[in-house]
């Protein structure tokens, strides 16, 4: 059995400002899921009140992540607890998982059918909580179309039966300072700094920092943090290194005219350029635009975003938007923001 720490994650600061979305956001090691299963999971199991653990997709609920759950929180207890649930269900995407004949948790995969997450209904739920809901886009990894409506079907199924507001925990690496929730909560990126705490409306976001004591430790058990490379940066210290190469323009440049609007994830997006030859550093200007006219064309990439002024585009419609391609293949496209830029990354890949 290990005796917890003082020098390791705790929720005692984001739960003082009492939110009903909490986002937590820390490099690899300070125990944010240890914590969570400790302190969320495991005593809501023994109050009675059983968490919803969210995975992003099925293939993400397996028997090996619920063995590892179950391994996590037996190092911290003087007797081991065992985890039962049925192994037919975990191909499914939805795992009732119980321990002592009552129910520990339900691990759902957000691709999940709909219909099948509703069907599950659980009484007197503790919260929900999502692992790793920041994706590493630069490994491969994908946020599902429209996750975040599917997330509010699930809250909302889950509301229901819960006593007062149903609270949530996001937790998750800083590959990027973008993802759809931040988007959805419209939170200010520029104030996510290391050691700070966001608190607005229904929200709060940690930027957690490692205590001094836990990175001696580390950097003297852990030889990956040795060399001061792209690795240690995200990892020891915390840095959105899928952002660094991003070119930031906060303000629109003197002389750039709207040129196109595109929409994706519900914002539009418009790209600005100058028609004079006065382009010392990009050749476009990107931002996310909130006031559009009705005669104002926004080009979509989805048939099921089309409305009176939008059209999908077609090829010859696609043809036309080479410049702005050879634009982003040089580096020469300034954005106003992270969030700006990631959405746009949407619309390029289909131009």
């Amino acid at each position: 059995m290990i005796i917890r720490d003082n020098i390791h994650y705790t929720f005692n600061e984001i739960d003082g400002y009492n939110k009903v979305f909490n986002f937590v956001i820390s490099p690899r090691e300070p125990g944010k899921t240890t914590a969570f299963l400790m302190d969320k999971v495991y005593k809501g199991w023994q109050k009675g009140t059983p968490w919803v653990i969210l995975r992003r997709r099925i293939a993400d609920v397996t028997k090996e992540y619920i063995d590892s759950c179950c391994d996590v929180i037996n190092k911290f207890l003087p007797d081991d607890k065992q985890l039962e649930f049925k192994y037919g269900s975990v191909d499914g995407g939805t795992v009732r998982v119980y321990c002592e004949s009552k129910l520990f948790m339900l691990v759902i995969g957000l691709s999940s059918p709909m219909s099948r997450i509703k069907s599950l209904m659980i009484r007197n739920i503790g919260g929900i909580g999502y692992d790793e809901f920041i994706c590493n886009e630069r490994l491969g990894e994908k946020y599902l179309n429209k996750e975040t409506f599917k997330f509010k079907e699930l809250y909302s199924t889950y509301q229901r039966e819960a006593e007062g507001k149903l609270k949530c925990y996001f937790l998750g690496n800083p590959y990027s300072r973008y993802n759809p929730y931040f988007v959805w909560k419209e939170v200010n990126l520029e104030k996510l700094i290391l050691g700070s705490v966001v608190s607005e409306k229904d929200y709060a976001v940690q930027t957690y920092e490692m205590k001094p004591e836990l990175k001696e430790y580390i950097l003297q058990h852990n030889a990956l943090y040795e060399y001061d490379d792209e690795y240690k940066k995200y990892g020891f210290f915390g840095k959105s290194v899928n952002d660094e190469n991003i070119v930031i323009v906060k303000h629109q440049p003197p002389k750039y005219k709207l040129l196109r609007l595109f929409t994706v994830e519900d914002k539009i997006i418009g790209v600005y350029t100058s028609h004079s030859y006065d382009k010392s550093e990009i050749d476009y200007w990107c931002c996310l635009v909130t006031d559009v006219g009705l005669k104002r064309t926004v080009w979509c990439t989805d048939i099921n975003d089309l409305a009176s002024n939008r059209r999908v585009m077609s090829i010859d419609d696609i043809n036309r938007n080479r410049t702005i391609v050879d634009a982003m293949h040089r580096n020469r496209i300034g954005f106003q923001d992270v969030t700006t830029y990631q959405l746009f990354i949407t619309i390029y890949k289909f131009l």
